[in-house]
C-alpha cells in the first residue's frame, strides 16, 4: 500500500461519553476452537509471556505485549474478565503493515463465497485507570497478512480512550469518524458487524461500543483496494490485526490496554440492520397563479431497522421560487433550505412545513420542487485531521433527489374556456 496525504472527512457524531454497560458474564469456547466457523479466544488458557504462537496467534515482529495476570493491574479484577488478560500498547512500533493476528477462521469471510458476514467483538480496560498519554493503537478485520477491510482506533486522551473508527467513501479516500469517548479504568467492549456483498460501494460496517449502535452505518474499505491508482483483490476477512503503528511519545512501561475474550464469526447471514430513510413530499396545491404562495409538507421517514444519526432533509428551492417561510429552523446552504434532523429512530418520522412563492414573471407550466436526505455533515467542510496509516482521497458523492411535489403555473389573465353555442 502507497501513502499520500488525506483530509479528513470527519462525522462528529454526538460522542458516547461515560458510557458503560456491565460486561455479562461470557460463556466462553475452548481458546481458538472454532464451532459454526466461530473462534473465540480464552486467555486464561494460555502461558504468560508473548502471546505468539499460543493457539493459533501470531507477531509478524516484537511488540510491547505479553499475556499477564488481570490481579497485577486490577487487584479485585474485572467485571467479564478471567484472571489473565493480553496487554498491548505501542511502546514498540513497526512501520510495516504487520502486528499481532488472531486465530484464523476458515473458511473466510468474502465477498462471493458461502460466508459473507463477518462478526468480531473483544472487550478491553485500560491497564491503568489513569490518562496514557501518547497510547494509540488499531484493531482491523485482516486477511491475515495485512490486508485490512476495516479499522478502529483506541487513542488515549484527558478525558478517556477516543474511539475512531475509518472508511472508505466512494472513490476509495479515507473518512474518519470519533463514535466514542470511553472513561479509564473501566471494561468496555467493541464490536465490528461486517456484510460485503458482490461489487463494489455496497458493503456495510456497523459498530457497537459497549453493546450499543453508534447508529450509522459505514463502508468496509473494499473502495480503497478497487481505487484504479491501487487495483488490488478485495482482501477476505478471516482474523483481527492488532498494530502499533506510531509511539506518539508515549513512554509507559507495562501499560497499555488490557484485552480479553476476542471473539470472530465467518456466517452467511443478512449483516446489520440497516437505516433506510425517505422523503414524502406534498403541495398545498396543484395549480398556482405567478406571485401565489405554496405550502409543501415535506416528511423524512426512517423505514429501515436501525437508528439514523445526523441527517439533513434538504428542499432545493427551484429558480422560479423564493423561500417564504418554513415552521421549523432551516439551515440555508445556496439555494438549499434544509432541516438538520439529529436522530431518527427506526419506523419514526419527522415532518415540516415550507412556504414558497412563485414569482411573478414564472411562465405558464410546470414547477418541480424536490427535497433529499443528505448527511448532515457533508453540508459543512469539517478542519484537516491526522490521515489513517494507509492513503486516502476524499471526495463526496452527489444526493439524489428523493421527494418531490410539482405545482403548475397558470395566467390568471387567460380567458375563461368558451360555453357552448345554444342552438334549437
Amino acid at each position: 500500500m502507497r501513502r499520500s496525504r488525506t483530509n479528513r472527512r470527519t462525522l462528529p457524531r454526538k460522542l458516547i461519553t461515560g458510557l458503560l454497560v456491565s460486561i455479562a458474564s461470557l460463556v466462553l469456547l475452548p481458546c481458538a476452537v472454532a464451532t459454526a466457523n466461530t473462534v473465540t479466544t480464552n486467555f486464561d488458557d494460555f502461558a504468560l509471556g508473548h502471546i505468539s504462537g499460543q493457539h493459533g496467534w501470531r507477531n509478524a515482529t516484537s511488540f510491547d505485549e505479553a499475556i499477564v495476570p488481570v490481579a497485577d493491574y486490577y487487584p479485585g479484577g474485572v467485571s467479564g474478565f478471567g484472571t489473565k488478560a493480553w496487554r498491548f500498547s505501542n511502546l514498540m512500533t513497526s512501520g510495516v503493515f504487520a502486528g499481532v493476528f488472531s486465530p484464523e477462521l476458515n473458511p473466510p469471510t468474502t465477498e462471493n463465497g458461502p460466508d459473507t458476514e463477518f462478526i468480531a467483538d473483544f472487550s478491553f480496560i485500560t491497564a491503568k485507570d489513569q490518562a496514557q498519554p501518547g497510547l494509540f493503537i488499531s484493531i482491523s478485520p485482516d486477511n491475515g497478512s495485512g490486508g485490512r477491510m476495516s479499522l478502529v482506533q483506541l487513542i488515549d486522551t484527558a478525558e478517556g480512550t477516543l474511539v475512531r473508527f475509518w472508511d472508505t467513501a466512494a472513490d476509495g479516500n479515507f473518512q474518519s469518524h470519533d463514535v466514542a469517548v470511553l472513561p479509564h479504568g473501566v471494561p468496555h467492549s467493541i464490536k465490528f458487524w461486517m456484510k460485503l456483498h458482490p461489487g463494489p460501494n455496497n458493503d456495510v460496517v456497523a459498530i457497537y461500543i459497549d453493546g450499543h449502535d453508534v447508529g450509522q452505518r459505514f463502508t468496509s474499505w473494499e473502495n480503497y483496494y478497487r481505487h484504479p491508482g491501487i487495483n488490488e483483490p478485495v482482501p477476505n476477512i478471516n482474523s483481527l490485526l492488532f498494530r502499533a503503528a506510531e509511539n506518539n511519545g508515549f513512554s509507559e512501561t507495562n501499560g497499555g490496554y488490557l484485552f480479553f475474550a476476542p471473539s470472530t464469526t465467518a456466517d452467511a447471514g443478512s449483516g446489520p440492520p440497516e437505516p433506510d430513510v425517505g422523503i414524502d413530499k406534498t403541495a398545498s396545491t396543484t395549480t398556482v397563479h405567478p406571485g401565489g404562495l405554496v405550502r409543501y409538507t415535506i416528511t423524512a421517514r426512517n423505514r429501515g431497522r436501525a437508528t439514523a444519526r445526523n441527517l439533513a432533509a434538504c428542499d432545493r428551492i427551484p429558480r422560479e421560487e423564493t423561500f417564504v417561510s418554513a415552521d421549523h429552523a432551516l439551515r440555508r446552504i445556496g439555494s438549499r433550505r434544509c432541516l438538520m434532523i439529529t436522530s431518527l429512530a427506526a419506523g419514526a418520522s419527522m415532518t415540516f412545513h415550507l412556504t414558497a412563492r412563485v414569482s411573478r414573471n414564472a411562465p405558464a407550466g410546470r414547477i418541480d420542487n424536490t427535497t433529499d436526505e443528505e448527511n448532515a455533515e457533508d453540508l459543512t467542510p469539517p478542519p484537516p485531521a491526522p490521515e489513517p496509516d494507509t492513503p486516502g482521497h476524499v471526495a463526496d458523492p452527489k444526493p439524489t433527489p428523493e421527494g418531490g411535489a410539482s405545482v403548475d403555473v397558470v395566467s390568471p389573465s387567460a380567458p375563461p374556456p368558451s360555453a357552448p353555442p345554444v342552438t334549437g
